[in-house]
């Protein structure tokens, strides 16, 4: 069998490989490669890409251009690379975003297709938005691909549930696989010193809500308890953060992007980790904070309420400042509940989210489509 990757729009390699990233999000697509057999890369990399080929012999990378008008960039993926796409019996996106592209080239080439998102593109763009046009725009392309779609894959239950509720679709046609974790690399580190009692890592958007994170361990610090934080990822980059931290006078280091190779030892540098968002899909920050046994708090909110068992498996509170500034004094004040979250914690990704575990669900739906067609 061949499957073939449609990456995300306007990704290619190189910008997985400029985060840190690249062999993290190949990984899965090695263990089905060594299963099912080759695996085809469709990268938006252009000519860039085209210098992994040696890295990563074990995929066939097909580069293309992307464009603003998505029609030529099928076009040119059907000319430079018809041949690989007529031998390929699946093909399947990597998020919503450029799925119009599979969904034409299903057309042409006649092949069945996987919809797989790792977060709802219509739910974010009505958070992230007032404009009703992109809003519209994003349910439509939503509409369009899981109608098309002969399966499709999301990482939870509660967006499968509103997925089922908003395009009404057959229950048969949407299946749950989860994000992975790579459990064997993000682990338990306690050799590690502790130099930060708190560690949140990913972008410094509005979604995820780190003025009041910040605010938080000001009312912390005014009322005798100054915390020590580290915020790592592209977080670094939003000035507003760098200018509360100065006005706040607040104990707080920006680390930067952080390759996936050095992600747990850093992670295992503090004594919690914590998501403030005000919503989230399925995010992989917290499931390796979990993974290697920190004490997790986050937000009740989608994305993050369903994945935590308040008290067992991490740590919940409200997206304001006094919500957030409580549970992190509770958590890091109390080392019985800190010791407990993190078992918990680490327990629950083992069982749930391992690579192994996900390879298996994936397999075996793959399977299950390729018999049926």
């Amino acid at each position: 069998m061949s499957l073939t990757l449609f990456f995300t729009a306007g990704t290619g390699l190189i910008d997985w490989d400029t985060g840190g990233n690249l062999e993290r999000e190949l990984a899965l697509y090695s263990r089905l490669g060594q299963r099912f057999g080759p695996v085809n890369l469709i990268t938006y990399g252009g000519k860039r890409d085209r210098q992994y080929a040696g890295r990563l012999p074990e995929f066939n990378i097909c580069p293309a251009l992307w464009r603003r008008r998505q029609g030529l960039t099928a076009l040119e993926l059907a000319l430079r690379h018809g041949s690989t796409l007529a031998r390929t019996d699946l093909f399947k996106t990597n998020q919503m975003r450029g799925a119009q592209i599979p969904v034409w080239l299903k057309r042409l080439f006649g092949k069945p297709l996987i919809v797989r998102c790792g977060f709802l593109h219509g739910y974010f763009t009505e958070k992230q938005t007032t404009d009703p046009l992109l809003v519209a725009r994003a349910h439509e392309l939503e509409r369009r691909a899981f109608r098309a779609a002969d399966l499709i894959f999301l990482t939870s239950a509660w967006q499968r549930a509103y997925v089922l509720e908003r395009y009404g679709l057959d229950e048969e046609s949407v299946s749950v696989v989860p994000n992975y974790v790579q459990t064997e690399h993000f682990r338990p580190m306690p050799d590690v010193p502790k130099r930060y009692d708190l560690v949140f890592v990913g972008r410094g958007t509005e979604q995820k809500n780190l003025p009041e994170l910040l605010r938080a361990l000001w009312l912390l610090k005014r009322s005798g308890r100054e915390v020590r934080a580290l915020l790592a990822g592209s977080c670094n980059r939003n000035a507003q953060l760098a200018e509360l931290v100065k006005r706040y006078s607040l104990a707080v280091e920006f680390a930067g992007q952080i390759p996936t190779a050095r992600l747990p030892e850093v992670l295992g540098s503090a004594r919690a980790f914590i998501l403030p968002s005000h919503y989230e899909g399925h995010p992989k920050a917290l499931l390796e904070a979990m993974s290697c046994a920190l004490p997790c708090i986050g937000t009740d909110v989608d994305g993050i309420g369903q994945e935590i068992i308040h008290g067992q498996t991490g740590y919940l509170c409200q997206t304001d400042a006094e919500s957030i500034a409580e549970a992190i004094g509770t958590v890091l004040g109390d080392r019985e509940l800190s010791a407990r979250l993190a078992t918990g914690a680490r327990a629950v990704v083992e069982r749930e989210f391992s690579l192994e575990r996900v390879v298996e669900i994936e397999s075996r739906w793959i399977r299950r489509l390729l018999d049926a067609c």
